[in-house]
């Protein structure tokens, strides 16, 4: 006789008996499986079965009450595990019975640690932190296993340790032990906690999954708790430009007037967030104006945290008007809403912040872009040429590098080999550039409590791949002269390094290069050619080249990532870390760059400013917009941005990869659907949402796989970088993007100016995916009709949101909800 093993089905009378023959129906309990119901369903034993398909992911309300809908969920469960029909039906049923409760017990079992596991978990977690300003102490008592008996806690001297589903122990200090557990600790809206508590300046700061709390006198066992809920707390832990808010000096309120706001107070600055206006910083001079014109109703939400000032100063949009902070803290405002900019573009340059990864705006940058390897490649070949003096450089980022591509077709001394080997040797007594690299070190990043993640990491991670061709790199690097190379692992469980930089020095000349191309034979050739892997190379892509202030930024990202990394002293040091750029304006574009980055990697705080640029842009998105990512599988911040860009704008086009071609993202197809299709259904013909085809007109013919990570908004603006549209990308690998506008192209109202940087971008791209001339679609009001009504031979398909959908399997058999949820949220799309 079998016996339950899960820990939160032990002690339920009904169920053992299920597991034993006996059978739960909608009409009662057949206890001996004679198929006769004999008494009443236990509501304990029916809530507990509930409760597990609930966790697994199913829709099915957890009441106690065996009814139709728990009986459709169950007859879908037996379906999607394969469960074998009992003898003399045709179809499952919804009943539970030994069937059902044994796949229940057995996925429950092979997913709760036991308490010897959890207990060594926590005794680790203890020894890493002890001595240290977090250590709460000695362990009081046994373990308490959380509500769904996936994680536990124990209490400490000064606070606990919480173990958290994914094996994760994080130390909570008094006194936010105190408040998380009054708000019922994971149970409650502040869900498990997201990492240890962390002292700054003797004030104590907690991280949870659904916001965080602050504690102003630091960690004791009494003592004042602000919590705040997760929009505005994300907010405050974002780039903020500009200031410093300060330490929270409340928790969250509504705002008045505006139920889906709130408001969070801070030593220096009031933070208001809502789901159509994200969350915006106000400066207190700023929040107390606003606050006393009817509680902010005369003015409405704040539509931004504040943009450069022609005079000096920042200008505060709302929704009814602007209020102008001059240069000396004073406020003043305006109560109808600013038509227009007195420099073009100024809404999608954000202040700058240096504690928090976001660097100022530079104006006088010449900046190129090029569609596709074979045109950036031979060209970044061509510009590494040019370094070889004694002071010269050449850095390189890559998620992936190949020192034996031909980066010009044909050439055999175009390889990376070849030309830093040239670049290297010097001349006349003096030596040559210095390059250095830092390339991703692939591993094996699945989660070992999970078979099913074991098995499909390898998919995402491609170690089999990157880790030798990265290796070999690195290897040859470090045979030049004056140089150097990294292979980095140092990032967030489930994590990368996706940077894709490229700085040449040559002379006085600085030279850098960003997007989404990496040395790579899946830019130039198709698949199965010079080592290209990609369904649908080479791969549909955007990179940039900037010189002029901006390349000095790009440079500092690597100086950044290469001084704070362990192994960069055993290096000589960086030629370019002092480098000053001499001359004066070299173009037309002003320039932005940001960064996603992890907590702790490079950095001590996490840097989002990549996110926060994205989202102010789709947020001041006034006619159009055009976004491009492989796999588009969406955000929550995200959604709230586009909701707003949709709202405004005429139309917004969304091209991405086809689903035939990407194949190293399992579940793609279903979270792309989840993401797209409630969008699609609110703003039915605004919305224009494609797949690319390939030259053969198929999705997986050459360039039908789009890889660019792309924004281009309003003609006025273009985001070119690495971050591609989900949270992985948004908060938790390592990414830098480019904003670009060009202050000679068009203003608001609009005079179409072919020579901005944004519109030239745009109908070049436009041109290529609907294959007409570019003079087609410089006129964006005109081109969307060939959107709409797609011209023949156009290597784009509308996406289909009623598609089909095929999920992952094991062995043939379908995977739990609950477990790729398990595998998606913490491998395939972590938030960081």
């Amino acid at each position: 006789m079998a016996t339950i093993s899960a820990p939160r089905f032990g002690g339920i009378t009904q169920l053992q008996q299920c597991l034993d023959g006996a059978r739960m129906t909608p009409g009662g309990f057949d206890s001996d499986g004679d198929l006769q119901v004999d008494q009443a369903n236990d509501p304990i034993a029916v809530t507990a079965v509930q409760k597990a398909l609930a966790d697994l992911g199913y829709a099915v309300g957890v009441d106690g009450d065996y009814g139709p809908q728990t009986t459709d969920v169950v007859r879908q469960f037996k379906n999607d595990e394969g469960l074998p029909l009992p003898a003399g039906l045709a179809a499952h049923d919804g009943v539970t019975g030994p069937g059902t409760m044994g796949r229940l017990d057995e996925i429950y079992t092979a997913e709760s640690a036991s308490d010897d596991e959890l207990q060594a978990i926590v005794d680790a977690k203890l020894a890493e932190v002890s001595g240290t300003d977090v250590d709460p102490g000695q362990q009081v008592g046994g373990l308490v296993r959380t509500v769904d008996l996936h994680g536990a806690t124990a209490s400490c001297d000064l606070g606990l340790v919480v173990v958290t589903p994914a094996q994760e122990a994080c130390v909570v200090l008094e006194p936010i032990a105190t408040q998380w557990i009054a708000t019922g600790a994971e149970a409650g809206p502040f869900g498990y906690p997201a990492a240890d508590s962390a002292v700054d300046a003797g004030r104590l700061v907690q991280d949870f999954g659904g916001g965080g709390m602050a504690a102003p006198g630091g960690p004791a066992t009494q003592g004042l708790v602000h919590s705040v809920d997760l929009p505005v707390w994300q907010r405050w832990r974002e780039p903020i430009g500009g200031f410093d808010p300060g330490f929270p000096a409340a928790g969250t309120v509504a705002v008045g007037f505006d139920a889906a706001a709130e408001v969070g107070l801070f030593d220096a600055a009031t933070i208001v967030s809502h789901p159509d206006t994200g969350g915006q910083v106000l400066p207190t001079a700023v929040a107390d104006l606003w606050q006393s014109l009817s509680g902010g109703a005369d003015l409405g939400l704040p539509t931004s945290s504040g943009t450069p000032a022609p005079g000096g100063g920042q200008v505060f949009g709302f929704a009814g008007g602007t209020i102008l902070q001059a240069a000396d803290g004073t406020a003043s405002v305006k109560l109808d809403a600013a038509g227009g900019e007195a420099v073009p573009a100024m809404r999608f340059l954000l202040p700058d912040d240096a504690n928090r990864g976001l660097r100022s705006a530079s104006p006088d940058n010449r900046a190129e872009a090029f569609i596709g390897g074979k045109r950036a490649l031979p060209r970044m070949a061509a510009d590494i040429a040019t370094a070889a003096g004694p002071n010269d450089f050449i850095y390189l980022l890559n998620w992936y590098c190949s020192v034996n591509l031909a980066m010009q077709p044909g050439n055999p001394d175009s390889t990376l080999r070849k030309l830093l080997e040239a670049a290297t040797r010097g001349a006349n007594g003096q030596p040559g550039a210095q390059v250095d690299a830092m390339f991703w070190k692939s591993k094996s990043q699945a989660n070992a409590t999970s078979v099913t993640l074991a098995t499909l990491a390898p998919f995402f991670f491609l170690d089999q791949v990157l880790t030798p061709i990265n290796s070999e790199s690195m290897a040859f690097i470090n045979s030049l002269p004056n140089s150097g190379a990294i292979l980095d692992g140092r990032h967030l469980i489930a994590g990368s390094h996706h940077q894709k930089v490229l700085i040449v020095r040559s002379g006085d000349r600085l030279i850098a290069w960003t997007g989404g191309i990496d040395v790579n034979p899946d830019r130039l050739h198709e698949k199965g050619v010079n080592g290209s892997l990609a369904t649908g190379s080479p791969l549909f892509d955007v990179h940039v080249r900037i010189e002029g202030p901006a390349a000095v930024d790009l440079l500092q990202t690597f100086v950044d990532r290469w001084t704070r990394h362990p192994e960069a002293p055993s290096f000589k040091p960086l030629r370019g870390a002092g480098f000053a750029p001499v001359g004066g304006a070299t173009g037309p574009h002003t320039v932005q760059i940001s960064h996603t980055y992890g907590r702790g990697f490079p950095f001590p705080h996490p840097v989002q400013s990549g996110k926060a640029v994205l989202e102010n842009a789709l947020r001041n998105t006034r006619r159009h917009a055009y976004l491009t990512c492989q796999y588009f599988v969406g955000s929550e911040p995200l959604r709230d941005a586009l909701r707003v860009a949709l709202r405004a704008a005429d139309y917004v086009v969304v091209v991405m990869a086809p689903l035939e071609a990407v194949d190293d993202l399992p579940d793609i197809a279903f979270r792309r659907n989840a993401f797209l299709a409630p969008l699609l259904a609110e703003f039915p013909g605004k919305l224009l949402a494609f797949e690319a085809l390939g030259t053969a007109g198929t999705p997986t013919s050459p360039e039908a796989y789009v890889h660019s990570k792309l924004l281009l908004v309003d003609d006025e603006a273009a985001f070119v970088g690495t971050l591609n549209y989900s949270r992985r990308s948004w908060t938790h690998d390592s990414e830098v993007m480019a904003t670009i506008i060009d202050t000679g192209g068009p203003s608001f109202p609009p005079a179409p100016d072919p020579s901005a940087f944004a519109a030239d971008l745009r109908a070049a791209l436009w041109a290529e995916h609907l294959q007409v001339p570019v003079s087609s679609v410089t006129d964006v009001g005109a081109a969307k009709s060939l959107w709409v009504t797609l011209p023949a031979g156009a290597r784009v398909r509308p996406y289909n949101p009623a598609a089909p959908i095929k999920r992952p399997t094991v062995g043939g058999r379908p995977i739990a909800p609950r477990i790729l949820d398990a595998y998606w949220n913490t491998t395939a799309d972590p938030q960081g």
